[in-house]
């Protein structure tokens, strides 16, 4: 049996059918607002066919929420006989009156091919970043995936990606981040590939 405080407290975290309708419209105009900064910043990875958002386009619906994220400390994660596996960082979440809202756990491990010889401030920061993105992710998923995107932040997919089909291939290569094949024709400077 519920005391009345009980019961206040649960149905005040309930929403009503209209409400929930209400809250629903709104995240679809945010949404949409989303896509247009997302898509005209390619702040996403395509891999495998699916859009993958960065940590800028998570901190940016976030915010469309009143949420803003803190990195902690960057941590060695080290196996049973104490040799570094990784790194891992932490990540907490604030809502706009500065209460902690959410906050996730980021990693960076040495098994990683495109992170294993890289330097430790490099390591270091991509573990800050996926708990960034990992932080928003557990919140506001749901509009990302109104939005048309995969619910997993890219920095997460780094080799994941399937080998790219032979008529794709690039003799200036492939962009590691979004998946396309660089060219370079005319007066190019340097080769580039299609936003």
């Amino acid at each position: 049996m519920t005391t009345g405080l009980e019961h206040r407290q649960e149905s005040s975290t309930e929403l009503s059918p209209v409400a929930f309708t209400a809250m629903v419209t709104a995240a679809h105009e945010k949404a949409k607002t989303l896509v247009d900064i997302v898509e005209r910043a390619h702040l996403y990875a395509t891999i495998n066919g699916r859009k993958y958002l960065n940590v800028e386009a998570w901190q940016i619906i976030g915010r469309a929420y009143g949420y803003t994220a803190k990195a902690g400390d960057v941590q060695v994660v080290r196996d049973t006989d104490g040799s570094e596996l990784g790194l891992m960082a932490r990540c907490v979440v604030y809502d706009a009156n500065g209460q902690i809202v959410g906050g996730a756990e980021g990693y960076c491990m040495n098994d990683e091919t495109t992170w294993a010889d890289r330097a430790f401030y490099a390591r270091a920061g991509m573990a800050q970043t996926r708990s960034i993105s990992r932080g928003f992710r557990q919140l506001v998923s749901w509009v990302v995936v109104l939005a048309g995107y995969a619910p997993t932040p890219a920095e997460e997919m780094v080799g994941d990606e399937k080998p790219l089909a032979a008529s794709t291939e690039s003799e200036y290569g492939v962009c590691a981040v979004h998946n396309l094949p660089f060219f370079k024709t005319g007066k190019m400077r340097s080769p580039a590939h299609k936003t």
